[in-house]
């Protein structure tokens, strides 16, 4: 989930992609990448002049991506582990609060029984509508 926000005179950036494994114990583990970022850049149409974005996930905010996972995880989802295997974020753009909301998102999206586009864009909009009252 490639995630731009525009909010007036910035854009609000975050990249994540996940993947579920089933679990034989009873719980919902989340892997996220540690060390920080890398050095290398994320070209992507998303992110504009004079931002810059990285690949990975700064530990600034992993508390985010878990707390939107777990909003939407905990009680609807089958015992599993959410490993986080992809991130980008933005010098300028990224913050906790849109990264909150794409691990909202990416979560949701993981777990849809419904993979038709109209029900892929109802759930993104219901997970933007719900992080932004957060």
């Amino acid at each position: 989930m490639e995630l731009m926000i525009p909010r007036g005179g910035r854009i609000d950036y975050a990249l994540l992609g996940v993947r579920c494994d089933e679990l034989a114990r009873n719980e919902v583990c989340v892997e996220m990448p540690g060390g920080g970022v890398d050095e290398r850049r994320w070209q992507s149409p998303l992110v504009m002049p004079p931002d810059e974005a990285y690949i990975g996930l700064p530990n600034e905010y992993h508390d985010a991506v878990l707390d939107g996972v777990s909003v939407v995880a905990s009680g609807i989802m089958a015992p599993s582990t959410i490993r986080i295997i992809h991130a980008a974020h933005a010098v300028i753009g990224s913050n906790a609060a849109v990264f909150f909301s794409a691990a909202r998102i990416v979560t949701a999206l993981a777990i849809a029984d419904d993979l038709s586009d109209s029900a892929l864009i109802e759930t993104i909009l219901r997970e933007m509508k719900t992080a932004g009252a957060r």
